[in-house]
């Protein structure tokens, strides 16, 4: 599959982006991992936010340009994020 000009929005990256600033639950579902469920609620919130925020698309880290997986670091943390689309029969 070819690699996408930066910049280019497809109605994939357009509805990803809608997604991840809403985390609305009629667009998706959000999954987090134990160690992220684990955090106080006050980090986790920050840590959302982070991911709700995150604008960092470059042909390196998105070379579909499909805005579905990103990194956030919070404190001395990495953190990864991914937005995948399933169909529920």
């Amino acid at each position: 599959m070819p690699m996408l000009k930066v910049g280019h929005m497809s109605k994939v990256s357009i509805e990803n982006d809608e997604f991840r600033k809403s985390l609305d639950p009629s667009k998706g579902v959000v999954f987090l991992t134990k160690r992220v469920s684990l955090l106080p609620p006050q980090d986790r919130s920050k840590l959302l936010k982070l991911v709700q925020e995150f604008e960092s698309f470059k042909v390196e880290n998105d070379p579909y340009g499909e805005h579905d997986f990103g990194k956030v670091t919070m404190g001395s943390e990495n953190f990864f994020w991914k937005r995948k689309i399933e169909k529920w029969s």
